[in-house]
């Protein structure tokens, strides 16, 4: 049921090696618009002005950053802080409010891509609190840990 290119792209998105596919709305328009210029160096630092501070001497006032990182997930550039706010890691008392924006942001998603939606493949639930103890003080997810 559905179209097949959709369920193709659906495949290819959910698969458990090195294939993917861009999902974001209008991503090849805009690329093949050239309204993206791509810079291939690490970032040296972020400013609090939008300014993002390339290790090859390039500075670039930029709205976003997207950060391609792999498969690699110990976000090493990021402060503990900033891992925290920007729910890369966090506390067991914290579990509630992530778990209520990954919901929001899961509609949202289903309503720009609907072949993913249509198309996602069945997930186990992770149990939850993820805290080793339930202290509140150690992270219930910390994209740090080793798998």
């Amino acid at each position: 049921r559905g179209n097949l290119a959709d369920m193709e792209v659906g495949r290819i998105f959910w698969a458990r090696s090195g294939l993917g596919t861009a999902s974001a709305p209008d991503f090849w328009k805009t690329l093949h618009n050239g309204d993206v210029t791509i810079y291939r160096s690490e970032i040296e630092s972020l400013s609090n002005t939008g300014v993002v501070n390339l290790k090859n001497g390039v500075s670039v006032q930029s709205d976003m950053v997207i950060a391609c990182t792999g498969f690699e997930k110990p976000y090493r550039p990021f402060s503990k802080e900033l891992r925290e706010e920007l729910g890369l890691s966090y506390s067991v008392n914290q579990v509630t409010r992530w778990a209520e924006l990954d919901a929001r942001g899961n509609l949202v998603v289903d309503e720009k891509l609907l072949f993913l939606k249509e198309n996602t493949p069945p997930l186990q639930p992770l149990a939850l609190p993820l805290g080793k103890s339930g202290n509140e003080s150690e992270p219930a997810f910390s994209a740090d840990a080793e798998p």
